[in-house]
């Protein structure tokens, strides 16, 4: 039976869901081309109107087709060393993750990584940070990736140090405050969650809801409400989001299940089918843990997560803990990429010629910034 001891629920949970989806269809993902044509390139493209750094995370795909064609004439010499990568690192991405000891960072979507050059999963990372206008060099966050791709971890900041010191009943805690701001009774807050009611879906869309609530059928377990979402930018723009509202007498947790599609470094070269390639990037990025969040359908795949139950607010950190906090995930970009065989291989180059390497990962970042601002003017 489940443990419904909220306090421990994360991990009982998904133990639950492997049971329940073990079973469940699986799908492959179709080779890419080798190389695009400037026509495949702006199919792929997706204009946005206003920040830069929204062009960066509304086009994972286009960067990672972009970068098949275009990697080869400035970075040769990195792309050769691969293995498993975020696809889409940002500082949002990343998020604490508490059990009963203390806590750890781990990857938050695992939308669009896979096996691909560890070199263009920060130069990626770059291209954001540059996009988003953060008061950094590019020596400071490639620096501390080097540091990490050979083993070195830099100290954590200050206010990280004290989030993964808290114990898991603080992030209950806080999950639960944020829950009740967010509804109403038993009921979701559809306005301020942006949540379209269940009564309101489409046929197929109220069908699909009705298959993922079975997952979640258990005597300890109530759907107080549903609700639907469907994003409207990042790399997940038109896919959609099934929200379950659990709990009893109250409402006590949020689960989403959100829709996976082809991920974002397929455009660079063919992946393993999507369960594997989820079990990988949890492996790689997030210490094995919740490696049985991939839920199926018929259909399609979901990532199947609670709401809010971390402590890092990545959006109230001041300017220089902001600044802290996107030179440390370079560096823990490079711990990771240093546990993969190929990537101690990497941080020995990067270490040997670090001047060169530095002045040739940003200037690739910048040939991609000038592409997307191009593509987003002609686009108007």
């Amino acid at each position: 039976m489940l443990n419904y001891d909220m306090t421990y629920f994360f991990i009982p949970f998904f133990l639950f869901l492997f049971s329940s989806c073990s079973s469940l269809t699986t799908h492959q993902v179709e080779r890419k081309p080798s190389s695009y044509s400037d026509r495949e390139l702006q199919k792929l493209w997706r204009p946005y109107d206003s920040k830069e750094k929204k062009l960066v995370t509304s086009n994972s795909f286009h960067y990672w087709a972009w970068s098949s064609n275009e990697a080869k004439k400035y970075l040769r010499q990195y792309i050769r060393f691969e293995g498993v990568v975020l696809g889409d690192p940002h500082p949002k991405n990343i998020f604490d993750y508490h059990d009963t000891q203390k806590g750890t960072l781990a990857v938050a979507d695992i939308d669009d990584g896979g096996d691909a050059p560890f070199i263009l999963d920060i130069a990626r990372y770059l291209v954001y940070l540059k996009a988003a206008h953060i008061e950094l060099s590019a020596s400071d966050i490639l620096n501390a990736y080097i540091e990490g791709t050979i083993g070195k971890e830099i100290k954590e900041p200050k206010f990280l140090q004290k989030i993964l010191r808290d114990p898991i009943q603080k992030v209950v805690q806080e999950q639960k405050k944020w829950i009740l701001k967010n509804t109403q009774g038993k009921k979701f807050n559809n306005k301020k969650l942006d949540l379209v009611p269940s009564k309101r879906l489409k046929k197929e869309q109220a069908l699909e809801l009705e298959k993922l609530g079975t997952l979640l059928t258990q005597p300890e377990l109530k759907i107080l409400d549903t609700g639907y979402q469907e994003s409207n930018s990042g790399s997940s723009a038109g896919l959609s989001r099934y929200w379950f509202l659990l709990g009893d007498n109250r409402a006590e947790n949020i689960i989403e299940f959100k829709q996976l599609e082809t991920a974002a470094v397929a455009y660079y070269q063919k992946q393993e089918n999507t369960k594997k390639r989820v079990q990988k990037i949890i492996a790689a990025y997030s210490e094995g843990f919740l490696n049985l969040g991939l839920v199926s359908t018929e259909e399609n795949h979901y990532w199947m997560r609670p709401k809010h139950f971390q402590l890092l607010e990545v959006d109230e950190l001041n300017k220089d803990e902001y600044k802290e906090w996107c030179i440390y995930l370079a560096n823990w970009m490079g711990q990771k990429v240093y546990k993969q065989s190929e990537g101690k291989q990497l941080g020995q180059l990067l270490r040997s010629n670090k001047n060169d390497a530095i002045v040739e990962i940003e200037h690739f970042a910048d040939v991609y910034i000038e592409e997307i601002n191009r593509l987003n003017e002609e686009s108007k």
